[in-house]
């Protein structure tokens, strides 16, 4: 499996990161945001997509009986305060490097996206790197987009937060946490930043045009989202439009085989390998699937 980084015309290309674009091409992927909205959502219903997660999502996990395929996070505050939750979830993760100030290293099913240089405003490539956008989903939305997604169900951007202050200004938690799914989300005495929705509107036209550009798409299914930037759903409306297949997650893609099996006693297979794999086997070259099991 390639490792590391080299530079291109100046900017940090992840090999890595190179390796996982296109691998879900013309799948429906679910977006997570963190509002309350999330309560009311009916998790079985998309059991068999792949879940994206952000933030403190995990907190949320058991209670919606629900596991991740991928989990994004970019803000120092919540990398900090979430660094042992984070590295113990079983999904593929990609997080800000300008976030994680090293308190995570790149590994395995772990990558550092390059958010200091980014190369545009918004990121085709995550490889090259990819803009933060003042909100953690707008970032997920070009890893989406990297790895091929056609359709991005979007659940939990509520877009309405009761506070005080500057946009984007650091603020210490001494109240009730009912910004998000959870009360406590933020723990008291925890610092978080203030939500900039004026700034994020900005960013998430710009990942319409770009998703709309080559006949992908956005939907917002956030039961009383107050954003208006994307093409509004009910999350059953949009299940029963798009007509779906039974699209199989990331966790149970790979069906088992006398390749598949032995691939599974290996310990030391990570998850972006083993998705590699996936996208072979599923293409029927098991020979390349093998070769590369054997690097």
């Amino acid at each position: 499996m390639k490792q590391g980084l080299r530079i291109i015309d100046g900017t940090p290309y992840n090999e890595r990161l190179a390796d996982l674009r296109n691998t879900c091409a013309g799948k429906t992927v679910v977006l997570i945001g963190n509002g309350p909205s999330l309560n009311q959502i009916d998790w079985s219903s998309i059991s068999h997509l792949d879940l994206f997660g952000v933030n403190k999502i995990y907190l949320g996990l058991e209670k919606f009986g629900i596991k991740l395929s991928y989990y994004a996070s970019v803000n120092d505050h919540v990398i900090e305060q979430s660094q042992c939750q984070i590295k113990s979830l079983e999904c593929i993760k990609f997080l800000g490097d300008s976030g994680n100030h090293g308190l995570i290293q790149e590994h395995g099913s772990t990558y550092l996206v390059n958010t200091k240089t980014p190369p545009r405003a918004f990121s085709t490539d995550i490889a090259l790197g990819a803009e933060c956008g003042y909100t953690v989903l707008y970032f997920a939305m070009q890893v989406i987009y990297s790895l091929g997604y056609k359709t991005v169900l979007v659940i939990g951007m509520d877009h309405s937060f009761k506070c005080r202050g500057e946009p984007n200004a650091e603020q210490v938690v001494d109240f009730i946490d009912l910004n998000h799914f959870l009360p406590g989300y933020f723990e008291q005495g925890q610092v978080w930043n203030l939500p900039d929705l004026e700034q994020s509107e900005k960013h998430y036209k710009l990942a319409k045009k770009e998703f709309e550009s080559v006949g992908r798409q956005i939907i917002d299914c956030t039961p009383g989202g107050l954003c208006s930037i994307f093409t509004k759903k009910s999350l059953s409306g949009a299940l029963k439009s798009l007509d779906l297949p039974k699209q199989l997650s990331l966790d149970t893609q790979v069906k088992p085989t006398p390749m598949t099996d032995s691939f599974s006693k290996t310990n030391d297979l990570d998850q972006s390998l083993a998705l590699q794999v996936a996208r072979l086997i599923r293409r029927h070259e098991e020979a390349k699937a093998i070769n590369l099991i054997q690097k």
